[in-house]
């Protein structure tokens, strides 16, 4: 994925973020209609919505269609809302891009992919009591995250990406190798695509703020 220029009025986005459904080799060739489709919740600062190649100024209440790409500026803040109720945050200078989501539907399962090249979000899942356990997965450019749990956070932090998971378990690998975070608030930090997940350790209430503070509205 290439990153792409915020135009003049919503400075630039540092940041992609892609969002696909469908994962595990399912496809799904439309995006959800109507009341499922994502919608932006909340934005603050400067947010555009790039859609078919041509940028658009963001609004509170907009709906996301498939292969939309959502970018903040240095001082923008956005809130993705789901139809299940779920959530994603996103921090200023990212790039988002919603490419398929698929929402529960009787047995089939909520499906959702998230590759992240750089920045900060918060994905907060709203399960559906006795529904099916939703697919979702992210990766970035130095790992990829296999997501059970209910609240995971993923950015910049002390220098490095960290990934932190606040309730249920998230599997981190790569080609050098895998941890688990089964605990809550145990994170791991990652040094690049080449080296291992550092083993999972609990992170201090302090490191859980400044995380947090980055996707933040107040």
């Amino acid at each position: 994925m290439h990153p792409w220029k915020l135009p003049a009025a919503v400075g630039i986005g540092s940041i992609c973020l892609l969002i696909a459904a469908a994962i595990f080799g399912l496809a799904h060739p439309e995006a959800p209609a109507g009341d499922v489709l994502p919608r932006l919740d909340r934005i603050r600062g400067n947010v555009a919505v790039l859609r078919h190649g041509t940028p658009l100024q963001a609004r509170a209440g907009m709906g996301l269609q498939r292969r939309d790409r959502l970018a903040t500026g240095s001082d923008g803040r956005a809130v993705v809302a789901f139809a299940n109720g779920s959530r994603l945050m996103v921090g200023s200078d990212t790039e988002i891009e919603l490419s398929d989501y698929l929402p529960e539907a009787g047995r089939r399962r909520t499906t959702l992919l998230l590759d992240v090249l750089r920045g900060a979000f918060q994905l907060v899942m709203n399960e559906t009591a006795g529904g099916p356990q939703p697919n979702v997965q992210v990766r970035t450019q130095v790992a990829s995250m296999i997501v059970h749990g209910k609240d995971l956070w993923s950015g910049p932090i002390d220098g490095t990406r960290g990934i932190v998971s606040m309730t249920g378990q998230v599997e981190v690998r790569n080609g050098a190798g895998s941890v688990m975070l089964h605990q809550a608030r145990h994170g791991t930090m990652m040094r690049g695509s080449q080296a291992s997940p550092d083993q999972p350790r609990l992170w201090s209430d302090e490191k859980i703020t400044r995380a947090l503070t980055a996707v933040a509205f107040e």
